[in-house]
Order: structure tokens, then C-alpha cells, then sequence
């Protein structure tokens, strides 16, 4: 085997362009791979201000149906939907309730300057459905979301912005939406691409309607947008959630003529939700066919590449294979030392290849990952935690070891039973 290892080596140092191509393009390959991988698990992976991910389900949007079937409206939840059905669930662990999305607002110390902020209406469930780093202060409770508190959490940079520090300002007040906001607290910087945990500043949300909000002077009206998430002991409870909200829905639809409310076929898994596009239900087979073709193009491609340039490298050293059958070498030892040249290469591009996926996304997050509507102005972060999955390097690494391998032996076995005399010409 060491003698293999040190043949192989030196006959790639003798055939430098077709070994440097082979590993660009496996690297290439890997480096694309990576790259579409990362952009679906930074959506819907279990990392991060979202750990729950997969044991999570999502309601966003829904909509009102005349009974005689004409569409009426459709959006965000309302907060008389979230009492009536989602406040009354039992088979979650916790229900996040919070807002889908809000124009950024402005707010300022007294006497200080105008900073522009992403700011979210969250509920008590929020803080154990979504985990946020608490650098001092603590998250709301239910009696504080309950009682319209003007308490708002920032986030470190926000805090830095606002007061010009990011420790020591619990307590303090500054304005929000023309209301004296006092801080509960600082959390860490929470990356958008955990688009339901991330905001600038987080306010209570509250369900009474004896008490309006206060962001609602500023005409942002939470009342109306709100979405929840539904975090299960396990997915296998999912069915059990799903049963319990439909119930719920037919139960509201009953207190109600003339419209009919629908959920649209939610809650969904994460992956699911992310696929959306608002009232439409995605063809989560037509996503997985998508994906399953993007990856049989980068394998396959660079295959055919790999066995080419491997048939060019075996042509070179005919004479040198002829040479070493002529005194004694077997078969088998011939394509093994071809398929240790193979692993050898794919695995410097495997290296390679994670590397350039690595600068690629950091430096070109904000064109790389996807923004929705209303994100056009957030600059997108890469939460480092999501750049090296080792099942998923693990995974587009054996495929390319697989396929680099297949498309080696072909030219490795004529090569080897070549015939000699021809060889030696």
C-alpha cells in the first residue's frame, strides 16, 4: 500500500495540468454543492436563535371565504384568530405568538439622533421557542405582554446605536413610536436568515382588546399581524397539532356565518414554510425534484469531466503501465493504484472545495441567501454555527468520492488489459 501511495503521488507531480484540473473541478463541484446546501439549511436546520426547527410547525398567512365561495380576505393572523384558536391549544409545549412583519420604525434616546429599527411583537412563549443570548436583563412575562408593557429588548448593536453602549442601560428610557420605552434588556445580534427570531427591538404582544397597543398610535396596527409557532414535545405530535387546530378552526367557522376561515393546509413543518409563497401551498415533490436535479447536474458534469481527463493521464502512461506488466504487475494492482489516485485528488478538492464554499458565502451572503419581501434594506450575516454541517460535507464529499471513483475505473480497467506490445510501441 505505501508503495501505491508514493507511485501515485509521484505520478501526479508528473501530469500537474490534468491533476490540478481534475481537483478544480471536483473542488468546483463540492464548492456549488456546499453552497446550495447551505442556503436550504440556514432556513431550515436546527441552529442558532432556532433550535427548534424541526420539531416546530408554522402558521403565517390565512384567509376569509365567502360561504358561496368568493375569495374575501387574506393575510397575516388577527389577534381575535389567536385567542380563538392558537391561545386554546393544548398539545404544544409553547406557542410563539409574534408579528410576520412590521415597517422598521424610528426611535431615539431623548436627545440623541434617530435610529431606524426592525422591531417584533412577541408573546411570553416566544423565549422558549426562540433562544435569544441575553447579555443583561431578562425576557418578558406573560403579566408584562399581558399588560401592554412599554418595555422593549434591543439588540447589541441596536443598543449601541440608540445609547452609545451596549451594557448598563437596563431601565433607561427612549422612544418608540412616540411612547416613553423603558429597556428590559440586551440580547446579542440575531442574524435575519432566522427570519422569525430576528429583529432590532422585541415589545410585548398583547391579545386584550380593552387596552390598545401602543405601536398601534403609529399606525402599525400589531392587532391584525401576528403568526404562530407551534413548538411540539417531538415531530411525532405533529398530528395530533394539526387535528387539534383543524378542530378549532370548525369550531370558530361555526360562530360565524357568511365567511369561513381557512388555514390554507397549515400548520407546516419548517421547510414547508419556507417554500411558501403566501396563500399557495408549495408541491414540496416538485422542491425536492428541483434540488435532486441541481445536484445530478453538479455531479454528474464534472463525472464526465473526471473520466475524460483520467482516459487522457492513462494514454500518457501506457508505456510506463505496459513497463511495469511486462515485469510482473498485476491487473488488480493497476486499477487499485488508479482508484488511490482518484480518493487522493477528491480528497484535496473535498478540502479545497469546503474552503471556497466557506469565503464564498461569507463574502457573498447578501447575494447568496434569499430575501423576501420587505428585507431589500437588511444585510444578511452568516451565523458561523451553519457553515460547517458534517453530515452535510460528509454527504457531498461521498458522492463526489463515489462518482470520481465510477468514472475512473472505466479507464483505469481498459488501461490495465491493454495490451502490452502496443503499449511498449
Amino acid at each position: 500500500m505505501n508503495n501505491i501511495l508514493k507511485q501515485t503521488i509521484a505520478n501526479m507531480r508528473t501530469q500537474p495540468l490534468l491533476t490540478g484540473l481534475t481537483i478544480a473541478g471536483t473542488a468546483l463541484a463540492i464548492c456549488l454543492i456546499m453552497i446550495v446546501m447551505m442556503t436550504r439549511e440556514a432556513q431550515i436546520a436546527d441552529y442558532g436563535n432556532e433550535p427548534y426547527r424541526s420539531r416546530t410547525l408554522y402558521v403565517r398567512d390565512s384567509k376569509f371565504v365567502m360561504e358561496n365561495g368568493n375569495y374575501n380576505f387574506d393575510g397575516a393572523i388577527h389577534r381575535d384568530i389567536i385567542c380563538a384558536i392558537f391561545r386554546k391549544l393544548k398539545t404544544p409545549e409553547a406557542v410563539a405568538v409574534h408579528s410576520s412583519y412590521i415597517n422598521d420604525i424610528d426611535v431615539y434616546a431623548p436627545g440623541g439622533e434617530i435610529v431606524s429599527v426592525a422591531p417584533k411583537t412577541v408573546n411570553a412563549d416566544f423565549f422558549r421557542v426562540y433562544s435569544l443570548r441575553f447579555l443583561e436583563g431578562k425576557p418578558f412575562t406573560e403579566e408584562e405582554c399581558t399588560s401592554n408593557l412599554t418595555a422593549a429588548l434591543l439588540s447589541r448593536s441596536t443598543c449601541r446605536k440608540v445609547f452609545g453602549q451596549e451594557k448598563d442601560v437596563v431601565g433607561k428610557v427612549f422612544i418608540v413610536a412616540n411612547h416613553e420605552y423603558r429597556v428590559a434588556g440586551v440580547v446579542e445580534d440575531v442574524s435575519p436568515l432566522m427570519r422569525s427570531a430576528y429583529a432590532d427591538i422585541w415589545v410585548p404582544a398583547s391579545d386584550r382588546d380593552d387596552m390598545p397597543h401602543p405601536l398601534e398610535s403609529s399606525n402599525i396596527r400589531p392587532k391584525y399581524n401576528h403568526c404562530a409557532d407551534l413548538l411540539a414535545k417531538s415531530p411525532a405530535d405533529f398530528p395530533k397539532i394539526r387535528r387539534e387546530v383543524e378542530r378549532l378552526v370548525k369550531a370558530y367557522n361555526k360562530t360565524h356565518t357568511g365567511l369561513v376561515y381557512d388555514l390554507i393546509e397549515q400548520p407546516d413543518t419548517k421547510e414547508t414554510a419556507v417554500n411558501r409563497d403566501n396563500t399557495e401551498t408549495p408541491d414540496m415533490q416538485a422542491v425536492y425534484l428541483r434540488y435532486l436535479l441541481i445536484f445530478g447536474i453538479l455531479l454528474i458534469v464534472p463525472a464526465i469531466n473526471i473520466a475524460s481527463m483520467t482516459q487522457s493521464r492513462l494514454r500518457q502512461r501506457e508505456e510506463e503501465i505496459g513497463v511495469r506488466r511486462t515485469f510482473g504487475a498485476k491487473r488488480s494492482t493497476i486499477l487499485w493504484q488508479v482508484i488511490v489516485e482518484s480518493f487522493i485528488q477528491t480528497l484535496l478538492a473535498g478540502i479545497l472545495g469546503l474552503l471556497l464554499s466557506f469565503v464564498a458565502c461569507i463574502a457573498a451572503a447578501q447575494y447568496i441567501f434569499p430575501k423576501v419581501w420587505g428585507e431589500e434594506s437588511i444585510t444578511m450575516s452568516l451565523d458561523p454555527s451553519i457553515l460547517f454541517s458534517p453530515q452535510l460535507y460528509g454527504w457531498a464529499f461521498f458522492f463526489c468520492l463515489v462518482l470520481n471513483a465510477l468514472s475512473s475505473l472505466v479507464p483505469a480497467w481498459r488501461a490495465s488489459r491493454g495490451n502490452i506490445v502496443e503499449a511498449l510501441k
